[in-house]
């Protein structure tokens, strides 16, 4: 992990293992996702209106829509924090 938009649950330097194979947004579960050529560890949530939103504990929080270059990887199972 880099970067400190989600401190102090998962901090720069700690090292997040995902599943790759749980891709299904189940909401407040911290994600994997790639947007453009950026990989991001994101809190997801579905909206009603089928928007997902997508939290930072600081930073601005923000919208996937369907016309963005979006991938969910997977799902965060386990951080190990950093020493």
């Amino acid at each position: 992990m880099r970067g400190n938009s989600q401190s102090p649950e998962i901090n720069d330097g700690d090292v997040v293992l995902v599943n790759t194979a749980q891709k299904q947004v189940i909401d407040g579960k911290y994600y994997a996702i790639r947007i453009g050529q950026e990989a991001r560890i994101k809190k997801l949530f579905r909206q009603l209106d089928g928007k997902v939103r997508v939290e930072s504990l600081n930073a601005a929080t923000e919208f996937l829509t369907p016309e963005m270059d979006v991938e969910i990887l997977g799902v965060v199972v386990q951080c190990s924090k950093k020493f």
